[in-house]
């Protein structure tokens, strides 16, 4: 008999600890919605396609400029000597090679500036994220992208949004 309750209290016990077990706390979050609708990340997308769109019309009339030197060029084909067509041919050769090399390191620039702001809104983000999960006893939070089925009241993702709205009105881009 003495046994039996024995038996019957590690049993009680290890019931008791699965229960509380399972009343861990887990929610998820949609980064890419943070990043893309927090003020400081729509600032930051603003300062970016303001960027883009200056290197697309300097590319532009880079361009028109490398195409009239080589038009003109080309109709002075027949009143230049062949060792100085030769020449100027070489030299618009270089200036295309160079205007080619500058676009490259501007687009990789505006890349890393990208992906540099990225890093900058997350870095933010993650205080926030562990003072919520501290408040909120919540002992998981994970990406939505890796989330296949999830009940709705899980998304913590407008709360935090508004947290992070109200913390970070701005992020400055090196």
């Amino acid at each position: 008999m003495k046994n039996l309750y024995k038996f019957l209290l590690i049993i009680l016990f290890i019931f008791l600890n699965k229960v509380a077990h399972s009343e861990t706390t887990v929610a998820y979050i949609d980064m890419q919605t943070i990043i893309l609708q927090s003020d400081a990340g729509q600032k930051i997308k603003k300062r970016l396609e303001e960027t883009h769109k200056q290197n697309l019309i300097e590319f532009k009339e880079t361009e028109t400029n490398l195409k009239e030197e080589e038009k003109k060029i080309l109709s002075q084909k027949n009143i230049l000597k062949e060792d100085e067509f030769k020449i100027k041919i070489t030299e618009l050769r270089k200036k295309a090679n160079n205007y080619n090399l500058k676009r490259k390191l501007k687009i990789e620039s505006l890349h890393k500036l990208k992906t540099d702001s990225t890093n900058a809104i997350l870095n933010k983000l993650n205080p926030i994220l562990a003072e919520y999960s501290i408040e909120n006893s919540i002992a998981l939070i994970i990406q939505k992208k890796v989330v296949v089925i999830g009940k709705k009241d899980l998304d913590i993702t407008n709360e935090v949004l508004n947290i992070f709205n109200s913390k970070v009105k701005d992020i400055e881009l090196k």
